[in-house]
């Protein structure tokens, strides 16, 4: 029976965890917990970089351990919802990031500036998609080529 009380004070401690509320962009109220908030903070404090924000914000564990934790935070939707409300209270939002990218397409000053911002600008449209190489592995090649040679033709 001990082990029974035991798990059951666990539960009760884990219900009574303080929980952060906001308001989402969908007008939804959104909880969190005191370290899924952290991490949200932390992961904009250490721009991205979520090995740092998840150990910042309490988590334990080796790199490893906490990039996985930061990649399984950054696929739950309430805080990813939290990093965006942020972001907005800060003012960045897709309004002025549009404003400022135009500022830079505008300018004659500095030409590679304005071919990147013309660029940013079409990646994020979605006027222009990003062009991926398909390589074949040398090694797989040479496995391949001696496959061939071995087949009858």
């Amino acid at each position: 029976m001990p082990k029974r009380k035991n798990r059951e004070a666990k539960v009760k401690a884990r219900s009574k965890r303080p929980l952060f509320t906001f308001v989402n962009d969908s007008g939804k109220t959104v909880k969190l917990s005191l370290k899924q908030k952290l991490f949200g903070e932390y992961y904009l404090k250490y721009r991205g970089n979520g090995v740092q924000a998840a150990r910042a914000a309490g988590y334990k564990g080796s790199p490893v351990t906490l990039s996985a934790i930061a990649y399984e935070n950054l696929r739950k939707p309430q805080i990813t919802d939290y990093i965006r409300f942020l972001l907005k209270k800060e003012g960045l939002t897709d309004e002025s990031i549009d404003k400022e990218l135009l500022i830079v397409i505008r300018q004659d000053a500095n030409l590679a500036a304005k071919i990147r911002g013309i660029q940013e600008y079409n990646k994020v449209g979605g006027r222009i998609k990003e062009r991926v190489e398909h390589g074949v592995d040398e090694r797989l090649e040479a496995v391949l080529d001696r496959v061939a040679k071995i087949l009858p033709k």
